[in-house]
């Protein structure tokens, strides 16, 4: 393989490796997140939302920030090595598909137990 392949193959693998293990941790950690709150059409960072919000966006901002520098570690990494080995490459492309499929895994057992709750109707509202 070329350098420059190479190089691309192991930042490649590497963003998506830590994306999946940033999108996990940030499932299991609490720390300061941006909330999408689709009433107020706001984003707050916040440890814990009020009212109706979403996390999805806040997490993939860290994930892909994370990403993006490990693929530019990965890169400058990848371009010190003369050739890099079939059995390396099938590994990093497994821990990039374990760490996804174990953040899918997390958000799907998250969501799953949540019942939903209706917002009450307000009081102007009166149905015909």
């Amino acid at each position: 393989m070329k350098r420059e392949l190479i190089a691309d193959f192991a930042g490649s693998c590497a963003a998506a490796t830590v994306f999946g293990a940033a999108f996990l941790i940030m499932g299991l950690v609490r720390a300061p997140l941006f909330w999408y709150h689709p009433l107020d059409r706001a984003f707050v960072l916040e440890l814990r939302p009020h009212g109706l919000a979403m996390d999805f966006y806040g997490r993939t901002l860290y994930a892909t920030i994370a990403a993006a520098v490990a693929f530019f570690a990965g890169r400058a990494a990848g371009r010190r090595v003369e050739a890099l080995p079939s059995d390396r490459m099938w590994l990093w492309l497994a821990y990039a598909l374990a760490f996804t499929l174990l953040a899918m895994a997390l958000i799907g057992y998250q969501l799953w137990p949540r019942p939903p709750a209706p917002l009450p109707l307000p009081a102007w509202y009166h149905p015909y």
